[in-house]
């Protein structure tokens, strides 16, 4: 029974040894002392030649496809070398999960930067109002910027006796805004208006990877033409070659959508300082409108009482001043003399 079951795994494994053979090319070397100072290539390419190119035509589309949110912010947690470690590994590993999602569905990677074009267009609309009240420049890559989380508030505690000493960081923490907290910061006065901030700002924080970009496209035209001329000449063409092809021109249909987007922004821009007791994102969005009210509501009143004071002193002015009173009564007392002599003479 042993024997019989031994055959059978054997027969089920000759197709993988089939699979692994190999063709061993032959090419006569020249003489080393021969006057050749030139050797063509050969005519044929090996299996090793075609996964090369391919897989690096595929790793430099990915690389410089990636256009990632701000990351989390490390706030000061994990100090030490263990911590800048424990943190590269993290931004690491997500970056390498977006690479692998794009090789294996490179239209989803379209479907996504489809998306992200029509909500910066969006935004862009939203924001043209307080954009043109607060005299201030909004385009398209400000729309990506604020969209990817690019505007923050920067939240600290007020100092106490072992912070004064020295004991602990004093760096604050960052709080990424999304453009909905954004515009309702704007309208409910938090902020007086939209970021002053210009577009080669946005552009200098971005860590667009142009080199990468120039060797994907120049790696994709070379793929490309290599595939055109082997079909010309009716020479086979692997059908990995033919999915990068169609790989190549997903990614140069994201290359044209992501063009104002800013790529691997590390930080974001604080616009908004805030000083108290609370710790997450809501409950400090939460009392920054609080403490706006109360800011508003002050100076309504304090308007409304110098209005009221104004018009108080003015009434006094009128009623105690002697000389708009004498001209008040003047006319009266003339009138009176007068009709008294009229009497006199008709009698």
């Amino acid at each position: 029974m042993s024997g019989c079951f031994r055959r059978l795994f054997l027969l089920v494994l000759v197709p993988l040894v089939k699979a692994y053979e190999v063709f061993e090319t032959t090419c006569s070397a020249p003489n080393p002392h021969s006057e050749f100072m030139f050797v063509s290539s050969p005519n044929t390419r090996g299996t090793l030649e075609i996964l090369w190119s391919s897989l690096f035509t595929i790793l430099a589309c990915t690389w410089t496809l990636h256009h990632p949110d701000v990351p989390e912010q490390r706030n000061d947690c994990d100090l030490g070398v263990l911590g800048d470690i424990k943190w590269a590994l993290k931004a690491f590993c997500k970056s390498a999960v977006m690479i692998v999602m794009t090789a294996l569905a490179p239209e989803l990677i379209i479907g996504v930067a489809v998306e992200d074009l029509m909500n910066a267009m969006q935004t862009q609309q939203m924001m043209e109002e307080y954009a043109f009240n607060d005299q201030v420049a909004w385009s398209l890559r400000h729309s990506y910027f604020a969209e990817m989380g690019g505007f923050a508030i920067r939240s600290k505690k007020p100092l106490d006796a072992s912070d004064k000493q020295g004991n602990k960081p004093r760096g604050g923490e960052l709080h990424s805004l999304s453009v909905d907290q954004l515009y309702d910061l704007r309208r409910d006065r938090v902020i007086e208006s939209l970021p002053d901030i210009r577009a080669e700002e946005i552009k200098d924080k971005s860590q667009s990877d142009t080199l990468g970009k120039f060797i994907a496209i120049g790696q994709i035209a070379w793929t490309i033409v290599q595939i055109i001329v082997r079909a010309v000449k009716r020479l086979p063409v692997s059908p990995l070659e033919v999915a990068v092809v169609a790989f190549a021109a997903c990614a140069v249909i994201v290359y044209a959508l992501y063009m104002k987007k800013p790529q691997r922004v590390s930080t974001p821009i604080v616009i908004y300082h805030y000083i108290g007791q609370k710790d997450t994102l809501g409950e400090i969005l939460k009392e920054c409108r609080k403490m706006a009210r109360e800011k508003k509501d002050g100076e309504a009143e304090k308007e409304a009482g110098q209005e009221t004071q104004g018009n108080s002193h003015g009434s006094r002015a009128i009623a105690l001043d002697p000389e708009i009173q004498s001209l008040i009564t003047r006319p009266q007392k003339a009138v009176k003399e007068r009709s008294d002599w009229v009497i006199l003479i008709i009698v």
